[in-house]
């Protein structure tokens, strides 16, 4: 499943302002894996943990309206994260040079970061809820592909 967000930078140096997740069943599986971990902790003043994870793209400029056509574009800036239109391909688009790229956990969803190269800004995609991948999560092991990564 592949989904687009929009994303949020902590500077005026960074200018990524979409990602684009892709989420394997088995992918989904650790996530959740990884959010019960995180809820059983016995520390309540922990608010997230984070794991080196590069399964996000993050790009550069993107003018919503000419790529994801003016409907669809909207809707993302609505609701922030949707999942990506079948014709969807990122591969016209300049992808932003990250580093240090993470997945966070938290306890109402979960999103990716990154460090933009060469500058101080820290670009994040919007959280997406665990819901959204919930059913996703038992796609192959109902299939009886389980598998566990």
């Amino acid at each position: 499943m592949r989904f687009l967000t929009m994303t949020w930078v902590t500077s005026e140096d960074g200018w990524a302002n979409l990602a684009e997740v892709d989420i394997s069943p088995v992918h989904a599986r650790m996530i959740l894996r990884q959010r019960d971990a995180f809820l059983a902790l016995p520390f309540a003043s922990i608010a997230s943990i984070e794991f080196y994870d590069c399964s996000a793209t993050f790009y550069n400029d993107v003018d919503f309206d000419d790529v994801l056509g003016e409907t669809f574009a909207r809707r993302l800036d609505m609701e922030r994260c949707l999942e990506a239109p079948a014709l969807w391909d990122g591969g016209s688009l300049e992808t932003a040079r990250t580093s240090c790229d993470r997945l966070v956990i938290d306890k109402d969803g979960f999103y990716w970061v990154g460090s933009d190269k060469y500058t101080s800004a820290r670009v994040e995609s919007e959280l997406i809820p665990y819901t959204v991948i919930e059913a996703l999560a038992k796609e192959d092991v109902e299939a009886g592909a389980g598998g566990t990564p």
